[in-house]
């Protein structure tokens, strides 16, 4: 829009400056630096023209590096500015979340072998909910194929739902994603796993199985962040 006259360069001319600055690359209330001035004067001293015309000159071409360098760095916070639709974030951000999720939940499940959280025969929860979902006992080649469809299944959706959360909720990456880990460990493990009877109720659980699952958990949220962030960029 019209601003107010500016000044630019010497000499006693009268100077007009309109400058236009394109809206949404700036925060309300500020000022997009990439503008074009255009100057009208009436040079009447001797080299009054030559020196304006070098101050106007110098003015623009500083002000559209700037403004090229503010227009960059708004397009990389803000996918918005690049013109990605919301429709197109939420399919991109699920998308990278979803492949993310897989990653992580191989990183939690070689974790758990090295740590695992039961080591008493305890039945694991992907196994309890498969006999569940069929109604009756399962043999033991049913039971370990539904189990990691379930395990698997769980890991990819979970990252998938985060990836979409990510991208229209920054703060949910908090601590690149460790906080995210957290979450999902008491959500499952200390709320809905034993109240289906998947698992048993947190005060009963031994202190090897909360570690346990704390730390799988977190190592899950962290590189579900990692991997997610780095396929978000490339989409």
């Amino acid at each position: 829009g019209l601003r107010e006259p500016a000044l630019l360069g010497g000499g006693s001319a009268p100077r007009k400056a309109w400058r236009s600055c394109r809206s949404g690359c700036v925060r309300p209330g500020e000022r997009h630096p990439l503008f074009f001035a255009v100057v009208n004067f009436s040079p009447t001293e001797t080299g009054g023209a030559a020196s304006q015309d070098i101050g106007v000159k110098q003015t623009m071409s500083e002000a559209m590096a700037l403004g090229e360098e503010n227009l960059g760095a708004a397009v990389d916070g803000n996918p918005m500015a690049s013109g990605e639709s919301t429709q197109q974030r939420l399919l991109k951000g699920l998308l990278a979340g979803l492949v993310a999720g897989i990653v992580a939940t191989a990183a939690k499940s070689m974790a758990e072998k090295f740590y695992p959280p039961r080591t008493h025969g305890e039945p694991e929860p992907p196994d309890v909910l498969a006999e569940k979902i069929a109604g009756h006992p399962l043999d033991k080649t049913t039971k370990e194929v539904a189990s990691e469809a379930i395990h698997w299944g769980f890991g990819a959706l979970t990252g998938a739902a985060y990836g979409a959360l990510a991208e229209f909720y920054p703060a949910a990456t908090a601590k690149e994603g460790a906080s995210f880990g957290l979450a999902l460990m008491t959500l499952t493990h200390e709320k809905a796993l034993p109240a289906m009877g998947l698992a048993a109720d947190p005060g009963d659980q031994t202190l090897r199985e909360k570690t346990s699952e704390a730390s799988s958990h977190i190592l899950y949220g962290v590189i579900t962040e990692r991997v997610r962030s780095m396929i978000r960029k490339l989409l």
